[in-house]
């Protein structure tokens, strides 16, 4: 009798095994289809001219809910970043493509489901788009908003599932030709960040005919505070400790005839850095005790 009721248990649960895995082969077909419908409606959205900006948030807005679900592995959440990359490359505004990109660059940070490749992928577009804005400080900005791209502050973050290895040297550059990646449980690639901080310190350095190079030098810096006191280890106290220095001298070389609004918000916003560098020292005096300020 014990037999018999051992061989009904394992037949119970032999059946639900199964109904379980036809109720998951629904629902992610049925998730699928639904994707597929709204390509459909926000490409036919698309081809109005009107309505190309709405069109590229809602790619963007599928994209994330189908990272989210994990539909199809990563080809559906690849495919609407694809499209919304694509309208962006025709948008010819620059001011839209200023408004646009910020959330291009969230959205991807946002992302959770991507392998290595598709990852930086993605990153490295956006981070291109970003060189490639008509002002140099708008350039800047952005270039070091997308340092965050390749870090993540996993202290404050969830994890994501991908991992960039800087040791390998390589990184794909080409287009969005897909190919994903193993997954991970670790994600960061300081080298990248540091790559795109030092590009938006040029960029920022070419900026001082328009006097506002010192301003993005002092938001420059606190991107490279953040990524010092988060442990990147690319970003070294030496760095920081440079930047300090560059800021310093270029508030000295201020002549008279700078304006005096513009250069007394610069020195409060420098002020302020600065001590949120020594509040951070005084928490943590040995790793802060290589900067010079």
């Amino acid at each position: 009798e014990e037999e018999e009721e051992e061989e009904e248990e394992e037949e119970v649960e032999t059946v639900d095994v199964e109904e379980l895995e036809n109720v998951v082969k629904a629902c992610t077909s049925g998730t699928r289809k639904v994707f597929q419908y709204i390509h459909e409606i926000v490409t036919a959205l698309a081809g109005v001219i009107e309505y190309q900006e709405m069109a590229l948030k809602m790619f963007l807005q599928a994209a994330l809910c189908a990272d989210a679900l994990e539909v199809s592995e990563e080809s559906v959440s690849y495919e609407f970043f694809v499209q919304a990359f694509t309208l962006y490359e025709e948008v010819a505004d620059t001011k839209t493509q200023l408004r646009l990109l910020p959330l291009m660059i969230g959205t991807v940070q946002k992302t959770c489901g991507f392998g290595q490749d598709n990852y930086e992928t993605l990153c490295t577009k956006v981070t291109q788009y970003a060189a490639r804005l008509l002002k140099k400080p708008d350039q800047c900005k952005m270039v070091y908003s997308c340092s965050h791209l390749f870090w993540d502050d996993v202290t404050d973050l969830p994890k994501k599932p991908q991992k960039i290895d800087s040791s390998s040297g390589s990184s794909t550059l080409a287009g969005l030709t897909g190919g994903g990646g193993d997954k991970t449980d670790v994600f960061g690639d300081g080298k990248r960040s540091l790559e795109c901080l030092q590009k938006s310190l040029r960029i920022a350095d070419a900026c001082v005919a328009s006097s506002s190079h010192v301003s993005l030098f002092i938001e420059i810096l606190n991107r490279y505070i953040f990524f010092f006191d988060k442990g990147c280890e690319k970003v070294t106290a030496q760095y920081v400790s440079g930047l300090i220095a560059l800021i310093n001298e270029h508030l000295g070389q201020m002549d008279e005839d700078f304006d005096p609004n513009i250069k007394t918000n610069l020195e409060a916003f420098y002020k302020s850095t600065i001590e949120h560098v020594k509040a951070k020292a005084k928490l943590n005096p040995e790793k802060y005790a290589d900067i010079d300020l």
